[in-house]
């Protein structure tokens, strides 16, 4: 907690000193749940209850000048069920500049930055608070790389963003490798948007990996739904495995304060790295059916208050279901 008490001095100090024609803005966010695991294909896990804050993001932007921004992001939060007992810990998630040359659609992006392989899939979704989007949660690929990347416009409905980076998320390099990633978008119509997303990390200490996502979907100010299907390969040379997840969701405003949400994910693979998921740790040894349901109430702006339900439903026999109920809250300034 004195790093993040720390972090958060260090930007408040940022945002009053930054000189001359810069501007500078401060922002955060803050989420969690009060939890219980009613439910779990582990007996140790089952009936573990209580409160986390999943994450808090403390941001500052500099505007340095029309054309040269920054951005400086700590992220933390409370150790998952499956983590040692301990406290909140901060670290970098985005510490990049941004070029946009005079007159130009195309904007260069060099440090820790977000990774095209999540490009539209998380702010389509729009319920980060609630539940990460597939390849995040399944531990399939990194938000965040460390890298030179290159994003625009092609055409009015056409966009893309590109990036060659560490393959290493936000930590250092640890290898010869490296991880190179692709996004391409074209908006069929006014609200209706496709989107590719392929990366390869030729991570040469460890397993090469693949991960390839198709992306149709629609944000509108009444509703959003979108249909995903994502594919990951992982190939170490003495081992090849692949995931398959097929994703859908949907969301609802029902008037100005409430929203209904609920989310399908179908996992056609076993994935070993299911385990290790920090809030929702799941078995790896069987196919799987996730279902999440939830009321979005926002009594005032910048907050919400989510009741929701998470259900894991396993295909293999003698496997028992999860059900997680929670209280979803989330903040921001």
């Amino acid at each position: 907690m004195n790093r993040l008490l720390a972090a958060s001095i260090a930007l408040v100090a940022m945002a009053g000193t930054t000189g001359g024609a810069a501007e500078g803005q401060l922002s955060g966010v803050v989420f969690g749940d009060a939890y219980w695991f009613a439910a779990n294909h582990d007996s140790a896990a089952k009936d573990a209850n209580g409160l986390w804050v999943r994450r808090v993001y403390l941001t500052y932007d500099v505007k340095q000048t029309e054309n040269v921004s920054m951005r400086l992001r700590f992220e933390s939060g409370s150790p998952g069920l499956n983590s040692e007992a301990g406290k909140i810990q901060p670290f970098a998630k985005d510490a990049y500049l941004k070029w946009t040359p005079s007159g130009s659609k195309h904007a260069i992006y060099l440090g820790l930055s977000g990774s095209p392989t999540f490009n539209s899939v998380e702010s389509a979704w729009g319920y980060r608070a609630v539940e990460k989007t597939p390849v995040d949660l399944y531990r399939l690929g990194s938000t965040r790389d460390l890298g030179l990347a290159l994003r625009g416009d092609l055409t009015n409905r056409l966009d893309y963003h590109l990036m060659v980076g560490n393959g290493g998320g936000t930590s250092s390099e640890s290898n010869k490798g490296k991880k190179y990633m692709v996004s391409v978008g074209l908006d069929l119509t006014d609200d209706l948007q496709v989107r590719a997303n392929f990366d390869y990390n030729d991570d040469s200490a460890s397993a090469s990996q693949t991960t390839a996502q198709g992306f149709l979907y629609s944000v509108t100010d009444h509703y959003r739904w979108g249909l995903q299907y994502t594919f990951h390969n992982r190939d170490s040379g003495n081992s090849d495995d692949s995931v398959n997840i097929v994703s859908g969701y949907g969301a609802y405003r029902l008037n100005a304060d409430t929203a209904i949400l609920a989310r399908v994910d179908i996992a056609i693979d076993e994935n070993p790295r299911a385990a290790d998921i920090s809030y929702l740790p799941l078995n790896k040894s069987s196919r799987f059916f996730f279902i999440l349901v939830g009321l979005d109430y926002s009594p005032e702006a910048g907050f919400s208050l989510i009741p929701n339900i998470e259900v894991v439903s396993y295909a293999d026999s003698g496997i028992d279901a999860d059900v997680v109920p929670r209280l979803t809250f989330s903040y921001k300034f």
